[in-house]
C-alpha cells in the first residue's frame, strides 16, 4: 500500500498539464522507488508516542482537503475469501452486485473520492462536505471528475 499526500497551490492546479504530469512524476516516483513519505513518518511516529496519536485526531487539525482512495477490488481485502460465481461474490442466495462508498470526511476535508473495481467495472464513488458544497456544486465536481476517464 503507498500513501502520498499530495500539495499544489491555486495557482499551479490552474495549469492543468503542468499539474497532472507532476503528479503522474511523483506517483510514478512513489510505486517504483517506495521512498518515505512525511504522512507515514507521522503515522508511524503517532504509533510510538501517543500524545502524537491524540494531536492528530484533534477536530481542529486539517489533515487534507480533499482525499483519493484507490482501492482497486474490495473484495481481494475481505478476511474471508467467499466463493465467486461468474466474477460474482456469491453464498448461497446472497448475492453481491455492487459495491460503493466513499470514505469519511474529517473536519476540514471537503471532499473525499473512492476509486475501486468491482465485477470489472470501475465505480467513482464521491463525498462532499454539505457546508462547502451545494447539491448541484457536488453533482457538477463528480461529473467533471468522470469526465476525465471518459474522453
Amino acid at each position: 500500500m503507498t500513501y502520498s499526500v499530495v500539495s499544489r497551490t491555486c495557482e499551479e492546479m490552474d495549469r492543468e498539464l503542468d499539474f497532472v504530469h507532476g503528479i503522474g512524476r511523483e506517483m510514478a516516483e512513489l510505486k517504483f522507488n517506495r521512498r518515505e513519505s512525511p504522512f507515514l513518518n507521522m503515522i508511524s511516529g503517532a504509533r510510538v508516542h501517543a500524545e502524537l496519536l491524540d494531536n492528530l485526531l484533534r477536530d481542529d487539525l486539517c489533515l487534507s482537503t480533499g482525499t483519493l482512495s484507490n482501492t482497486g477490488d474490495p473484495t481481494k481485502l475481505f478476511l474471508t475469501r467467499l466463493p465467486i460465481e461468474q466474477g460474482v461474490v456469491q453464498c448461497g442466495e446472497l448475492r453481491l452486485e455492487s459495491i460503493g462508498g466513499a470514505p469519511p470526511l474529517r473536519p476540514n476535508t471537503r471532499v473525499a473520492v473512492s476509486l475501486f473495481t468491482y465485477r470489472r467495472e470501475l465505480r467513482i464513488c464521491m463525498r462532499c462536505a454539505p457546508g462547502s458544497f451545494s447539491e448541484p456544486a457536488a453533482r457538477k465536481l463528480l461529473n467533471q471528475y468522470v469526465s476525465r476517464f471518459v474522453r
